[in-house]
């Protein structure tokens, strides 16, 4: 399996017809919006890839189709004593090519790549971004790029649950892309204050990795996120949930800095201890990109 991030830009047709010189603004232009896109484009060489739900474009290829689900008794075993519910995720399978859903300018993710090697598990936050999804009762007409799917959310609110909001918003799951079809996955339930301090959703999908084997799995979120090691003794606290993911062995909580509910002030802080590896976004909630 492999994958390739596109930037695609407007054809020269569209320069002309909106008078625009693409070799002085081919970037940038005071009153018009230039329509650049993002894509990913998998690969398959008789292979295999599971992506998140809703998150298909179209592909071609010599390929099998179907749901993700636990085939076997040991996968069986996994999810029930390991995770709350079997996770359902479509899956293609053999040779050709897979492209997802587009993005426009302005809400490109950053992606990041993570082996799972021999029955290693990663854990990522589920429902971080939102997709937006015209209503119903609108014409067609009035609804640009409704035929194009590509991917336009209204301004997001850090903190509001805009699945309760906002009727338009359909959640999708977020920090997990897609992965290799030689794992195992699962969705976890958070605890209820995890759930109050994050606007993750109630549940976290669980992948691992079939014994002996070596699989892929692509996260994506908002701002750069690089991979960080803690140490046996170490301890991470953030004010934020800059954390979206980690392995097994590392607990997480959210509390408060002191006992008998005192915070010196902080409130309730993010608190991550054990040993393994985490996938930290330093900037974000920083706007950045």
């Amino acid at each position: 399996m492999n994958y390739e991030i596109k930037v695609l830009e407007p054809t020269d047709l569209w320069y002309i017809q909106n008078n625009i010189n693409p070799e002085t603004n081919k970037f940038y232009h005071p009153t018009k919006n230039i329509p650049f896109v993002q894509q990913v484009e998998i690969n398959l060489n008789n292979s295999g890839v599971i992506i998140q739900k809703g998150a298909l474009h179209w592909c071609m290829g010599k390929l099998t189709f179907g749901v993700y689900k636990t085939d076997n008794r040991l996968k069986d075993m996994w999810v029930s004593l390991t995770t709350e519910m079997d996770y359902n995720a479509p899956v293609y399978q053999g040779t050709g090519t897979v492209k997802l859903e587009p993005r426009q300018k302005g809400h490109f993710l950053h992606y990041t790549p993570i082996e799972l090697l021999d029955a290693q598990q990663w854990e990522f936050d589920d429902q971080e971004f939102q997709r937006w999804y015209p209503p119903r009762d609108l014409s067609v007409e009035s609804i640009p790029n409704r035929q194009s799917k590509i991917l336009k959310p209204p301004h997001l609110s850090v903190g509001v649950n805009l699945k309760s909001k906002i009727s338009n918003l359909k959640s999708i799951d977020g920090i997990f892309q897609f992965c290799s079809d030689n794992v195992v996955i699962g969705a976890k339930k958070l605890k209820f204050r995890q759930v109050a301090g994050s606007t993750d959703g109630r549940w976290r999908i669980a992948v691992k990795a079939l014994r002996e084997q070596k699989a892929t799995v692509v996260a994506a979120t908002s701002s750069p996120a690089k991979i960080v090691e803690l140490k046996q003794g170490e301890i991470l606290i953030a004010d934020c949930d800059l954390v979206k993911g980690f392995t097994k062995g590392i607990e997480e909580d959210y509390r408060k800095l002191g006992h008998f509910g005192k915070g010196g002030g902080e409130g309730y802080v993010w608190f991550y201890e054990g040993k393994g590896k985490l996938l930290v976004c330093e900037n974000d909630a920083m706007g950045l990109g």
